[in-house]
Formats: structure tokens, C-alpha cells, sequence
């Protein structure tokens, strides 16, 4: 490699340009003081020069740099030659590109300083990969964090800005969706009482389902990935992450769901007869042709997620539509240092997975504990756990029982009318869909308690506990009358 690399990226003409625009340009000088360092001045004459610049600025107060003022700051600290000398500087401020170039030459210099920064971590990485001595698992966890340090600092600096005149693309872009039928309509999972008030989950978009334990988060998520297959036919490949459960037990709970044989039974071989034999056996076929991608995820970091997805997008036609993590605790943050709390390592996480949902252009699910207080009082997203997941998400669904506080019954449904989204459909009707599932049900309410882009509220869904499902009563008597509770064949 010595043999190839022969000095390190940096482009000491348009460093020069850079510095002569933020010496003449306020709003060059204002925009290098928050996003660039001194280390991203290759040339040590501009590294230094950059350095008074900052100074001089902060303790001026203004970005307006009058070059009398800014000779005699570094000449009382005996600095002018280390920039370059007074002739130097001078001839930087006669030759400053006009401010429109400046922004390009902005760009150029954090790129090389990335590269720089990046070449200086491989040989490290070599270096650290030869010493027996070192922990090897250390040894890739810290430099996986570099990188993805470097990842989000690179992205942040390639966001260009963005001027009114590109309203006329967007203005082109939706007539012609309009026209052609082809509208910003997000996935949607099948529960209206949710999708009527969201239009689906959007691309780019984090949303956070969370709930005490015993709600059934999990089966939600099953319930919601099901839906999403069945209702999509294919187009809509959804990926899984589980951090609590292996391949075999996610598949166990969907056949439960599609078969309505009682997941208990599944799990340990206590089939009963040949109907449950031959529903689950049915049910096999149907997930056989499903596409979804499972990912178990014990142990693994934000950087492990995103490169996954990047996998399911390189190994699989249009790769993952939406994504499922369950659930945000348990995502590892040993990347952090050992002293950060419990409440900022939750914060980082719903950051860097908002910021992942942008990048890879996807909605991102996760779910999510309410802290104990939820169990006395009606949950809101004050109950969620920590960090700044009300900031960061887009959207919050939280999942209670309102038969476990007092507090919470008057959310409880009435289950002599229909749900919130239902058909005009008679409580007979209702009784009719379910004749073939006579296991324990929970009326769970839904509390759609933020969305950044609409409306909010509660509505109620039906948890079928045995058979890990969600339900919606309108949904699966549209089904149920073809004289079968199949759904998903």
C-alpha cells in the first residue's frame, strides 16, 4: 500500500480560495466557524491562518473580518508570520472567489479532510490488527464507530442548499403523480383507526409504537408486517430486526396469527386434531410465500442495522420497504462511553435512527417500553423511556389496556357499537366474525399521541392473545364471510 499512496488528499489552491472568501464573505466566515476545524486545512500556514480567523471572530463578536483589525489582532499575538505574513494574506483577500464558488470550495475541503481522517484510521486499524495484545472484538468496535462517525459527518456536510427556484420541479413532480394516480401515500398497516388518521408510514419517517408489557407489542408488530404482505402483494418487502427472539419464534407466532391455532399449541407440539394440523399446514404455505426478511439482532449496533439494510437493498430486489426493530432498548450502545446515561444512550439511538430512516430512504417501526408510571395514569408520550424519542419520531403510537387503572376506563371501547373505523355493521355482524376463535380477547386502545404531519387521537383494536393477532373488526369479517378465516392465502 506504501507503494500507492503518495501523499495524503488536499488541494492546497482551493484552500487558499476558501480562506480568501471567509476573509471578504460574512456569511463564508459564519458558516466555516460552525462546520469546519483547523484540522481540515491541509497546509499548516492555512491550518494556522483558519485558527487566528476563529479567534478573531469569537472574540469580536462579528463575522465581518476588516483586515486592518484582524493585521493588528494576530500581530499582538505574534502570529502573522505563522499565517503566512501580511503579503500573503493580502494577496488571499485580492483573489477571493465570488461567494457562489466559495460554497463548492467548502465542500471540496471537508471531502479531503474526511479522506485524511479516514487513511489515518486504516493504518491504525493495521497497526492495532498486528498487536496480539489487543482485544480483536475491541478493536472493531471502536474503529466501526469511527467510521460511522465519519459516515454522518460526511453526510452532513454533502446537504447542499436548496433555493425556491426548485419549487418548479416539486410543482411538476406532483401533478404528474396526481395525474398519473401516483400519490405521496405511505404504507399502510392495516388498522384504520391508525391509516386513516396517517395515510401510512412515509419514506424517511421514524415512528415509535410503544406500550407497557402485556399489551403485546411484538404480536402488533407481527399483526402490522402481516397485514402489510397481504395487502401489498409483494410490492412491499418488509425486514424484521428482533433483539428478544430467534427465527423459529417469530414463525411459530405467525402461523398462530394466520391459523388461529392457539401459539401455546405451536410452540410445544400439543396440536389437538387434523383441522389445527391442516390450518397450520395452510398457514406454512401462505408464509412460504410471503417475502420478508428476519434479521435476529442480539448484540447489534445502529451500524450493524444500517448495514444490513444495505445488504437487503444489494442482495434483494428493491431491497426492505419498511422496517420492524424490536425493540429500542435493547439496541447495543457499548459503542458509547461507559458513563453516558441510561436516557442520553436512548437519545442517541431514536437520533440515529431518524437520521437512518432519511438515509436509506424508508419508514423505520420501532418499538418501545412506557415506564412504570403508565400502569397508574393514562399513558401519553411524557411515559416513554427516556431520551428524546418525542423529538426525534414522527410519529408515536402508544398500546394500553384501559382495564388495568381506573384512570384509563374511560378510554375503554363499547363493545355494543363498532370501532372508530368500522363498517356499517351490526353487533351480530361483529359476534359472527369471531365464531371460529373463542380464546381470550383484550380490547387494547390505541393512542396515536403524536404524528409531525396530521391529526392525532384513540381508537380501539382487538388483541386475540392466544393467537398472537391483532384485529380490526371490519377488517377480518370481509374475510371471514368466503366461509374461512384463511386471510393470507
Amino acid at each position: 500500500m506504501s507503494n500507492i499512496v503518495k501523499t495524503l488528499p488536499h488541494d492546497s489552491d482551493v484552500e487558499r480560495a476558501l480562506l480568501g472568501a471567509i476573509l471578504v464573505y460574512p456569511e463564508i466566515a459564519e458558516s466555516s466557524f460552525y462546520s469546519l476545524t483547523a484540522n481540515d486545512f491541509y497546509n499548516q500556514i492555512h491550518s494556522h491562518l483558519f485558527l487566528k480567523i476563529k479567534e478573531y471572530i469569537k472574540n469580536s463578536s462579528t463575522y465581518i473580518i476588516e483586515w486592518p483589525l484582524f493585521k493588528n489582532y494576530i500581530e499582538s499575538v505574534n502570529d502573522i508570520d505563522k499565517c503566512g505574513g501580511e503579503e500573503y494574506i493580502k494577496d488571499l483577500i485580492n483573489s477571493a472567489p465570488i461567494s457562489m464558488d466559495a460554497h463548492s470550495y467548502f465542500e471540496i475541503v471537508r471531502e479531503k479532510s474526511l479522506r485524511r481522517m479516514m487513511i489515518k484510521s486504516a493504518q491504525e486499524l493495521e497497526y492495532q490488527s498486528f498487536d496480539l495484545s489487543t482485544n480483536s472484538l475491541d478493536v472493531c468496535n471502536k474503529f466501526s464507530n469511527l467510521l460511522m462517525s465519519y459516515y454522518t459527518l460526511g453526510s452532513k456536510g454533502g446537504n447542499q442548499i436548496i433555493d425556491s427556484r426548485q419549487i418548479k420541479e416539486l410543482d411538476e413532480k406532483f401533478f404528474d403523480e396526481l395525474n398519473n394516480n401516483r400519490g405521496n401515500e405511505g404504507i399502510k398497516i392495516g388498522f384504520p383507526v391508525i391509516d386513516s388518521k396517517t395515510g401510512g408510514f412515509r419514506k424517511g419517517q421514524l415512528i415509535v409504537i410503544s406500550g407497557r408489557t402485556g399489551t403485546g407489542k411484538t404480536a402488533f408488530a407481527i399483526s402490522c408486517i402481516l397485514n402489510i404482505l397481504n395487502n401489498y402483494n409483494g410490492k412491499v418487502r418488509p425486514l424484521f430486526f428482533s433483539y428478544e427472539m430467534d427465527f423459529e419464534e417469530i414463525i411459530y407466532r405467525m402461523l398462530s396469527n394466520i391459523s388461529l391455532v392457539p401459539h401455546y399449541d405451536i410452540l410445544n407440539q400439543r396440536v389437538k386434531n387434523d383441522e389445527d394440523r391442516e390450518k397450520i399446514s395452510r398457514a406454512f404455505d401462505a408464509l412460504y410465500n410471503m417475502d420478508f426478511l428476519f434479521v435476529p439482532s442480539l448484540g447489534m449496533r445502529i451500524a450493524d442495522l444500517r448495514t444490513q439494510i444495505k445488504n437487503a437493498k444489494k442482495d434483494y430486489e428493491g431491497g426492505a420497504g419498511i422496517v420492524f426493530i424490536d425493540y429500542l432498548s435493547l439496541i447495543d450502545t457499548s459503542n458509547l462511553d461507559p458513563r453516558t446515561p441510561g436516557f442520553e444512550r436512548v437519545g442517541y439511538i431514536s437520533r440515529t435512527l431518524k437520521q437512518l430512516a432519511r438515509d436509506e430512504n424508508i419508514p423505520i417501526v420501532v418499538l418501545s417500553q412506557l415506564n412504570r408510571a403508565a400502569e397508574t395514569e393514562v399513558p401519553t408520550v411524557a411515559n416513554l423511556s427516556g431520551g428524546s424519542i418525542e423529538q426525534d419520531a414522527d410519529s408515536i403510537i402508544i398500546l394500553f389496556d384501559p382495564n388495568r387503572n381506573e384512570l384509563a376506563k374511560e378510554y375503554a371501547p363499547d363493545t355494543t357499537i363498532k370501532s372508530s373505523s368500522a363498517e356499517d355493521l351490526s353487533q351480530a355482524d361483529l359476534e359472527e366474525s369471531y365464531k371460529r376463535y373463542t380464546g381470550k380477547r383484550k380490547n387494547i386502545t390505541v393512542h396515536l399521541s403524536k404524528q409531525r404531519n396530521g391529526a392525532t387521537g384513540f381508537g380501539q383494536i382487538c388483541f386475540m392473545q392466544e393467537v398472537v393477532r391483532f384485529c380490526n373488526y371490519e377488517y377480518d369479517l370481509k374475510k371471514s364471510k368466503h366461509g374461512d378465516y384463511a386471510d393470507y392465502e
